[in-house]
């Protein structure tokens, strides 16, 4: 969940919450609209907010929406100033199912999404039947620049959204598609201009002959370390309509190795992204790096941003130092920022016309603006706000079992009734019980029902079990659809929801089994650890696995647990106590049983894994022994 201020320290400053359930990402889009991005798992949302009128102006969700923006620069999403509208690709349904399946990535698409900022238009056009492209970018007549393919040849489409027609310019050079996505980009305010990374290496300045000296004579014979090339790095400037190459710039200087120039050399030359892909597989190392995304990255990604004059008559090209990042970027003291200090990097700035002058390099300090807070007030506020929404207030009459079924059961009819999508907020959903005209959180109120006398445990224990049964199948709905696990607290490691009322299934019930495996199903393991530190040990103190159904909840939990737990050398006597409820055969079945069930929910792990881990814990008794032999068997089946 983000929270956003806007005029933070004014009057007129504004607080809110972009999406519910989703993290969010802030655009600018002029003086008074903003827009906010949220993707989590599968799902991408959009929201426009007008901060003159303090309301949300348009909403949309589809799983489909690609908001992608690389080196501080839009690709698949713009801002047209013309339109007064937003608009977004799409990537396409048939190339999504082939992703989801295995197969090629998909990076291409025919149809893009337009939502103006008074919420007036929402509507999804077609480029043209024959383009497929992800990469679009505003111009100042309103027409859109779409970057992309017509078949297999790179292609642009000049898209008009008010007469819905494109014009195509085809058989583009290959710079359009770049290695690793579009690689033209950083589009002047106008959108007749783009800029793309220079491929190749620029002959520099001659190397300095003391410098090759001290290098001779700082290192002994054989031990020379190679001598480092001067070299220049560029930016090519394109025409978009019709598409054109202007120039290039160089605007930075670099050393490297010399025995890694001819690395360089043959990269700048490939034309293909199977060329390039293969041959930085072979290549072990340029200038430091040793991976094949630095090296792609310190080759064609170096650019941090790109700041284009407001007139588009010249840029200024803006990276980060990376030889002084160490030494001279980090937090320094700033009474006026939040915390109090605030991060400051070292970079460079280089400007240049389109008419081909450039200007001198600038070092700068820059602040960056990871580290903005909003105002306490906002904090307290949202945050009292998020409480309100997340929390769910029941009636209980008294401390009688047949008031706390009551209870129970009011919990799961809500749950039933409106759903546990509608009633968590942020991810979050916890309880507060109103009783003794006092409201007490969940974990008061299961500790003071455990303490209460057997038999009125036994009124309450059924109702208690439909609850985390009703709660457990819902949460598990939810987690297929947006990959949530709701929590008790707003904390990355507060307790999974409703995790005391697991508790207190635990420790009271000898038969509730079914009902804690719904909840554990959808405890976070990376996490939230409650379940394997509290709910586990109560279960097995309290049956000490003297039963079959309580041994197959202890191998069932076992198999599912990935988590290192602290008790892992006894597991509280699981293993142990096996021989004396199953025989062999009962056992190696119950295993199998449970094994192909934990299969179907946990990604973690696998039947065979969980054989193999059974089988580290059997002892050497006859038992151990003949189980061990039965599981030996089916393993060797199964590699067959």
């Amino acid at each position: 969940m983000t929270a956003v201020e806007v005029n933070s320290g004014t009057p007129e400053a504004w607080y809110f919450l972009p999406f519910e359930n989703f993290p969010a990402k802030m655009h600018n889009l002029d003086e008074r609209y903003v827009l906010a991005v949220g993707r989590y798992s599968h799902q991408s949302q959009l929201a426009i907010f007008d901060t003159v009128e303090r309301r949300q102006t348009s909403f949309a969700s589809n799983p489909e929406f690609f908001f992608h923006t690389k080196n501080n620069y839009r690709l698949s999403w713009c801002y047209s100033e013309a339109n007064r509208s937003v608009f977004v690709s799409e990537l396409d349904r048939e190339l999504l199912k082939i992703r989801g399946q295995g197969g090629e990535m998909a990076d291409r698409a025919s149809h893009i999404w337009q939502f103006s900022v008074d919420g007036k238009i929402g509507r999804r056009l077609q480029i043209h039947p024959e383009y497929s492209g992800l990469t679009i970018a505003p111009r100042a007549d309103g027409k859109l620049v779409c970057i992309g393919r017509v078949a297999s040849t790179p292609a642009i489409a000049i898209f008009d959204p008010e007469t819905l027609t494109a014009e195509l310019q085809t058989g583009l050079p290959e710079v359009l598609r770049g290695f690793y996505g579009p690689e033209i980009g950083f589009f002047s305010p106008d959108g007749q201009w783009a800029l793309a990374t220079h491929r190749k290496m620029f002959p520099d300045r001659p190397q300095s002959p003391l410098k090759g000296l001290l290098n001779v004579l700082s290192f002994p014979r054989g031990n020379r370390r190679p001598a480092r090339v001067p070299v220049g790095r560029g930016v090519d400037l394109y025409r978009l309509d019709p598409f054109e190459r202007i120039q290039e710039f160089v605007v930075r200087h670099d050393e490297v190795f010399e025995d890694k120039l001819p690395i360089l050399e043959h990269l700048g030359s490939l034309e293909s992204m199977e060329e390039f892909s293969e041959y930085l597989w072979s290549a072990k190392r340029v200038n430091g790096f040793s991976s094949e995304d630095s090296m792609e990255r310190w080759l064609y990604h170096w650019i941090e941003r790109v700041d284009w004059d407001d007139d588009s008559e010249g840029f200024t090209v803006v990276w980060r130092n990376e030889s002084a990042r160490k030494s001279r970027s980090g937090m320094v003291p700033d009474p006026d920022s939040a915390g109090g200090y605030r991060y400051v990097e070292h970079k460079y700035h280089r400007h240049a016309s389109i008419n081909g002058t450039l200007d001198e390099l600038r070092p700068v300090d820059e602040a960056s603006s990871r580290y903005k807070s909003i105002s306490p007030e906002a904090y307290r506020d949202i945050n009292a706000y998020v409480r309100q929404r997340s929390t769910q207030v029941f009636e209980c009459d008294d401390w009688s079992g047949q008031s706390v079924a009551a209870a129970f059961a009011q919990m799961r009819s809500r749950l039933e009734e409106e759903g546990l999508k509608k009633l968590i907020f942020g991810d979050q959903f916890a309880l507060r019980i109103r009783i003794d005209k006092k409201r007490i959180g969940e974990k008061k109120f299961c500790e003071t029902i455990r303490k209460l006398d057997a038999d009125q445990v036994a009124i309450f224990l059924p109702e208690l079990r439909a609850l985390l049964m009703a709660y457990g199948r819902q949460a598990a709905a939810l987690y297929e659809e947006r990959s949530v696990s709701p929590k008790s607290g707003p904390s990355d490691h507060s307790p999974g929801a409703l995790s005391e009322t697991a508790l207190t299934l635990a420790m009271l019930d000898d038969a509730g089994f079914d009902a804690l495996r719904e909840w554990v199903k959808i405890i976070d393991q990376e996490h939230d650890y409650f379940a394997a530190r509290r709910v586990f040990p109560a279960m097995a103190k309290r049956t000490g696995f003297a039963t079959p159904e309580a041994l197959r909840f202890g191998i069932w939990f076992f198999l599912q647990q990935w988590q290192t737990v602290s008790y892992e050398k006894s597991w509280h006597g699981l293993f142990k106590e096996a021989p004396n409820v199953l025989n062999p055969a009962e056992f190696v079945a119950a295993l199998l049983a449970e094994a192909e069930d934990v299969d179907t929910f946990c990604s973690d792990t696998s039947v065979e894994a969980g054989i193999e881990n059974v089988m580290e814990r059997l002892d050497k008794s006859l038992w151990g022994r003949s189980v061990y032999k039965q599981l030996d068997g089916i393993l060797a089946e199964m590699d067959s």
